[in-house]
Formats: structure tokens, sequence, C-alpha cells
């Protein structure tokens, strides 16, 4: 895990740009849609003129960042869930604090000492420091997003296990709905509350056990206390047929969700609701946040009886429409843009990196220090092989005469030759080509091949959107 990770609740609180929803007359705010002709409420500019502008929601209860979650388990089975310290002792933890700490030790080097601490803690039962029971963590993604402690199945848990067994028995003398089934599956939740305070409680010495910086990276920094809203021009309205309304962006109704499941939240809290009623508004915040970073989150995706693909922010990022499979399910598939180019078949990887169309060309490229930023070389090979059609004018008729004589083979050349008015081309390769470029007048079209600084489309592959394109 990279030690440079930051907590986006802290990055959203020092960004002076960042504005918090703020609820008016006890009432969530909206989340606007992109109106081009609307001023800004910030600096009173045009929403086509503003630069952007991003919020922040600030969450009652802190949930797990989805993003983060395999991280947060593995520093959880790395420390005490009583004392927060890692469970390595003695020499063997002095070693492994000068391997972590060594200046000229490479990442190659951190990342295989950072397994073998991580193995040699998941194999420590009984902390070295507090004398605490440590068991197995794992996630459930059922009903909702959890993490838990099984403290009470270790061998050595004996002693503690009976105690809990004893507690169990005066419960269930007060509580007859408890069975002894429930007894078997004795756990320790660890919410996000429980784990940020676990996290907040590692020293800053045993950070570099875990490969964190304890200045830049704190672990408590992996569970999100405040949520970054996007500025609404990658989330825009598509605005439907007058008095239709418009359709929001998948991202928005998903803020909105969780700006009402956060307000009832809030609520539940204040009024001293039942601690069941505050769990269950606490999961489904949890679900909505996680929903919101990735929508294809497994475990996830088929809660809530959604009737189609959420595209989070993974699937804007990278480009793809994550689909479900319709078929036997009784779901709709949504295509998009995102959609028809994306995949194997789609624009990119099907036609301009399957040169499957034509003046396109895939070759190997290396770079040169004598040419400019803004230039790439290309072999003669493929610059004789892509044409460009030019049109002959009178500036341009001497070179591309020249260019005619040439011919296929010689570079600079060119190809073939379309006369104006005529549907068919000829085929520089055969033919008196002195003749063709005496004869070669105004309005011609002359394929010639590619010369240093044409304009050129160039992406590095394999490019699966348009952003690699350059």
């Amino acid at each position: 895990m990279n030690s440079s990770a930051s907590s986006m609740s802290t990055a959203v609180r020092r960004n002076p740009l960042v504005k918090q929803f703020v609820l008016e007359n006890d009432r969530p705010s909206k989340i606007s849609h992109l109106n081009f002709g609307l001023l800004s409420s910030t600096d009173m500019m045009r929403m086509s003129e503003i630069p952007i502008h991003s919020k922040y929601i600030q969450l009652e209860l802190p949930v797990f960042h989805i993003g983060y979650i395999k991280a947060t388990i593995e520093i959880l089975q790395n420390i005490c869930k009583s004392c927060s310290r890692v469970l390595l002792g003695g020499d063997v933890r002095e070693s492994f604090l000068r391997r972590m700490r060594d200046p000229s030790a490479d990442a190659l080097k951190k990342i295989n000492t950072r397994k073998r601490i991580s193995l040699l803690c998941k194999k420590v039962v009984r902390c070295p420091h507090c004398d605490a029971i440590n068991g197995t963590v794992r996630k459930v993604t059922s009903p909702t997003l959890k993490i838990i402690h099984e403290k009470y199945r270790a061998k050595s848990a004996h002693d503690m296990r009976t105690v809990f067994v004893a507690q169990f028995a005066q419960a269930q003398a007060a509580n007859p709905d408890l069975t002894n089934s429930l007894l078997s599956k004795a756990q320790e939740d660890l919410s996000p509350v429980v784990v940020q305070e676990l996290f907040e409680r590692i020293p800053d010495q045993d950070c570099p056990l875990l490969w964190l910086n304890a200045f830049a990276g704190r672990p408590e920094k992996l569970v999100l206390n405040a949520m970054l809203v996007p500025p609404v021009c990658i989330r825009p309205s598509v605005a439907m047929d007058v008095g239709s309304g418009s359709n929001e962006d998948d991202l928005t109704v998903k803020l909105q969700e969780i700006i009402q499941v956060n307000f009832a939240l809030k609520a539940a809290l204040q009024k001293g609701a039942t601690l069941k009623m505050v769990m269950e508004d606490w999961d489904f915040l949890q679900i909505q946040v996680a929903q919101f970073m990735n929508g294809d989150t497994p475990g996830l995706t088929k809660l809530q009886g959604a009737p189609k693909p959420i595209r989070g922010l993974c699937q804007r990022l990278k480009g793809l429409l994550y689909r479900l499979c319709c078929v036997g399910r009784g779901s709709a598939c949504f295509p998009s843009h995102a959609h028809f180019c994306a995949g194997k078949q789609g624009r990119f990887r099907g036609n301009l990196s399957g040169k499957r169309v034509d003046f396109s060309a895939r070759t190997v490229i290396s770079p040169d220090p004598n040419l400019r930023i803004d230039q790439v070389g290309v072999p003669e090979h493929v610059a004789k092989t892509m044409t460009y059609p030019e049109k002959v004018t009178r500036y341009n008729i001497a070179k591309l005469r020249q260019r005619v004589i040439n011919g296929p083979a010689v570079h600079p050349g060119a190809n073939s030759i379309r006369i104006e008015g005529q549907k068919y081309t000829k085929n520089l390769m055969y033919g008196d080509r002195a003749s063709l470029a005496d004869d070669l007048k105004e309005g011609d079209i002359v394929e010639r091949h590619m010369e240093d600084d044409d304009i050129v489309l160039f992406n590095r592959q394999p490019s699966l959107h348009k952003m690699s394109i350059m």
C-alpha cells in the first residue's frame, strides 16, 4: 500500500474551492443540473465560463472507502484489535523496522518485507503487547458491506469464550428470543467508527511496519468522513423534450440518494431512534457511497433491486459502461457512447487500433532527442504507406510535381493521382511519371507520402478511450 494515500475528508477541508452542502430549512439542498444560461452562486459567472467548483458532503457517521477496503482489512489483520499495536514484538519487530526504514531499500524489497510482516502477523493469536486474543478479519457483503473479527474461533481463546458463553446465558435468560444457534456465529463487528478509533491509536513508530508515513498518510485516513462531490460538468443533465424536464446523470441521482439517507441518519440520531433504525440507515449509506465509487462492487450490485447498472466513478475513469447480463434476469441494459467505444468490437479496439479504417497505421516508436515536444517519429515504411490527399494549387504545384516524379518508392513521393472530374485514380507505380507530372493541374488531388510537420492523431496502444489520443 502506498504511503501517500490521503484522506478525502482531510483534502476537501484544505481546498478553498470546496463548498459544503448546506441544509436549508432542515432539508438537504438540491444537486443542481448543468444549465449554461444560469449564473453560478459562487462567483456569479455563467456555467459555461466558470472553473471547476467542487463541494463535499459531511457524513453523519463514517463509512468504509470501497477503494481502500482491502488495505483496511490488511491493516486490521496486522494490528491488535484491543491496543492497536502491530502484532510483532521483541527482536523481530526491530529487525523489520530497520528494513522498512532503510533508505537504500527499493520498492521491491519493501514489498517483499511488507508481505513477510503481514504473514507473520496473521499467525499471531495473542498480542505480544497486551495479551489480547486476535482472530481472523474478513469482509462480509451480505446483506451489506461489513468487516467482522472472528476472535472466539481461535483455539487459544477458550477462556475468553467461556466468559462470553456465561454472558450470553445471562442475556438469553432476559431475552428468550435469543437462540443457541447465534452462539456458534458469535463474532465482533468492526464498524467504521471502531476501525477509525483503532487506526487513530496506532503509534507513529508502528506506521513504517505498515508501510505508511505517519506525517503524510495515517491509516485513519482510509475511512471516509466526508465525500467529495464532483462538479456538474462531468455529470451533466440531458435535456428532454419541452415540458418533459431533464434526464439526470447516474452520479447526480446517486448523490441525491446519499444526501437523503444522510439526512435521515442525522434525524434518527437527533431523535434518539432505536439502534435497529440507526443501523439500517447507516448500512444503506454505506451501500450508496460504495456504489457511487464503484457501480460494479461485488456483492452490492444486486442489492436494492436496481433495474440497471450504476455508472460510478470507476466506470467513468475507465471509460466503460459496466453492463449486467440481461438474459433471464429481467433487467435492461442501457447503451451509451462508452458502450459503443468499449470492447473488442468498439470504435477504438475494433476500428482505430484494429487497422480497419483508412489513413490509420500501427507501428513501434522510439524517443529521439532531435524531435520537438510536439513531434513524433514515424518509420519511413509507414510514411510511404500512409498518404495525405493534398489538392493541387498554384502555391504547391511545383512541390507536388516533384512528389509525382519520385513515385511511391522514393520518400517523399506520392502513390496515386486523382484527376479532377474523373472517378478513377492513376497509380504511380506504373506509367510515365514525368508525363503525369507535366499534366498536373490545379484541382487535381495527389495522394502524397507523409511529410515533416504533418498533423496526425497519435495514441499509445492499447488505448481504450479517447483521452489517450494525442
